[in-house]
């Protein structure tokens, strides 16, 4: 029993970063991870050459980023472990998908799915949204700290970021395959 809930969470951690990218994209909805927020928003000096920035606006933004480090740093840290566990779990059982545990996988504890408040990521489900609103907030605090120009770049690199760890999660998942 504990072997088929333990590949069900593994199947769901697998699926999670790639169902997070659908629709609008990297976050959103309750319990779908946004990947920038797991990680350290670019440093200041690349997110400054990258967006150009001047001197107060770089100085800003070191200061906003510290903050969102500062306020996450334990979340994201918890998320990271959690991840990584889920890999090595799945890794050990033989990298099995949902498509091969059978009947009411998807379901755990009362039906309450993959990330139900009382299943096995539930924890990870509250991490994860409390990542999510933090990072939002960064993000409306970057609208202030940029033009509409500069915003307008960020957003641009937000897409072809998504794109490159999308790229980099499919090679990934093809190595592992074989």
């Amino acid at each position: 029993m504990f072997a088929r809930l333990a590949l069900a969470a593994l199947a769901c951690a697998a699926a999670l970063p790639l169902h997070a990218q659908q629709g609008s994209g990297m976050g959103g909805g309750r319990g779908q991870m946004n990947m920038l927020a797991m990680e350290a928003p670019l440093d200041a000096e690349t997110f400054a050459k990258t967006m150009g920035l001047d001197a107060a606006q770089a100085a800003r933004y070191a200061r906003l980023r510290q903050a969102y480090l500062d306020e996450t740093r334990v979340e994201r840290d918890s998320v990271a472990v959690m991840r990584a566990r889920m890999r090595i779990r799945r890794d050990s059982m033989g990298g099995a998908g949902a498509g091969q545990m059978g009947p009411g996988a998807g379901q755990m504890r009362g039906g309450e799915g993959r990330m139900g408040a009382g299943g096995p990521m539930g924890g990870m489900r509250a991490l994860v949204d409390t990542l999510n609103a933090r990072y939002t907030d960064f993000e409306n605090d970057l609208k202030f700290l940029l033009t509409a120009e500069q915003y307008a770049r960020y957003e641009e690199w937000k897409v072809a970021e998504r794109q490159r760890r999308m790229e980099q999660m499919r090679e990934e998942r093809r190595q592992r395959a074989g």
